[in-house]
């Protein structure tokens, strides 16, 4: 199984830093005490990443939304385009 990469940056979909809770229909800065927590570990509740070859994060929001939208039944990963595995 493919492990995530390094969290940073923006999340591919919604272009949000990784940083930002976008659960609950609104984007929400981490609190301070989230941020360091989160430095160092993965948030498994509010990110996903491609399991199947490139490893790159995404918000599971935005991941949720992105396999709705698209209308594929089996969807793909927005950055290497090979299947979604969950």
């Amino acid at each position: 199984m493919v492990v995530p990469r390094v969290v940073e940056g923006e999340c591919g979909i919604c272009l949000l830093g990784f940083l930002v809770d976008v659960t609950g229909g609104s984007a929400r800065e981490y609190t301070a005490a989230e941020k360091k927590l989160y430095e160092t570990r993965y948030d498994y509740q509010r990110w996903v990443w491609c399991k199947h070859y490139c490893g790159t994060n995404y918000h599971r929001v935005c991941m949720d939304r992105w396999i709705m939208v698209s209308g594929f039944m089996y969807p793909k990963c927005p950055t290497c385009t090979r299947f979604w595995l969950y």
